[in-house]
């Protein structure tokens, strides 16, 4: 974990972004040689999007607005902490990222244990994480206020009055509709052996595939029968 301490912010951010999202697809897949690859596709939404433009002054529209999030300074970051074959790309209140993770190493948020695959959600760890992030990128996500990064506690209920009585009730609204999407692969020629059950959506032979409430990923730690964290993983032999 040590050697991954440095992109674990890296990781964050995007991870950051995409919660704060209202459209994210997050797939982690297991490799033959142990390695990982990490791609992240998200859309901000309009909503949360228009905010954040009003709010940092960035104008424009059609081709020529201004993207929310630089793909160069995504990559970069990545690249500079350890990842291999990072990319970015982005347009307006999209962004696409791909990179990955050597064989045998993982981070705070993703282990590959050469039979296992396990992403791992701790409040905890990404409270601490967030108060390292530079004072730009605690400003995109302080917006949204969400318990998980900020330690408030809140409900699910209490933090969406909260949002109705900041921001109105289209950007609540945008948010109770919205989810996050993540699937997990195992190595190619593998047979699944088990799976984490709660949040599933799909399952194919290859790819197993969760689907998670937005609002419970920014509430999770603060509402009844919550864990202290939120783990998803496959095995596979």
């Amino acid at each position: 974990m040590n050697s991954f301490k440095r992109i674990y912010t890296g990781v964050l951010l995007l991870l950051s972004l995409a919660l704060t999202g209202c459209c994210a697809d997050i797939a982690v897949s297991a490799k033959e040689d142990s390695s990982t690859n990490i791609s992240i596709n998200m859309d901000i939404g309009q909503s949360v999007g228009g905010l954040i433009k009003a709010l940092f002054g960035m104008t424009g529209s059609g081709k020529q607005v201004e993207s929310i999030v630089s793909p160069k300074e995504i990559t970069e970051a990545l690249t500079q902490g350890g990842y291999i074959n990072a990319r970015a790309e982005s347009s307006d209140t999209k962004l696409s990222a791909e990179a990955g993770m050597p064989p045998k190493t993982s981070s705070a948020l993703i282990k590959n244990t050469g039979n296992s695959l396990t992403v791992y959600f701790s409040p905890q760890a990404l409270k601490t994480e967030y108060e390292s992030m530079s004072e730009e990128a605690k400003a995109y996500i302080d917006l949204l206020m969400a318990p998980i990064f900020t330690g408030e506690e809140l409900s699910r209920d209490e933090y969406i009055e909260l949002i109705k009585s900041a921001y109105g009730s289209d950007l609540a609204n945008e948010l109770q509709s919205s989810a996050v999407t993540l699937s997990l692969s195992q190595p190619k020629g593998k047979k699944r052996k088990s799976h984490s059950l709660y949040y599933c959506e799909s399952q194919t032979a290859t790819v197993q595939t969760y689907s998670i409430p937005l609002v419970d990923f920014l509430t999770f730690g603060f509402n009844e029968g919550d864990s202290e964290s939120c783990e998803f993983s496959i095995s596979w032999e």
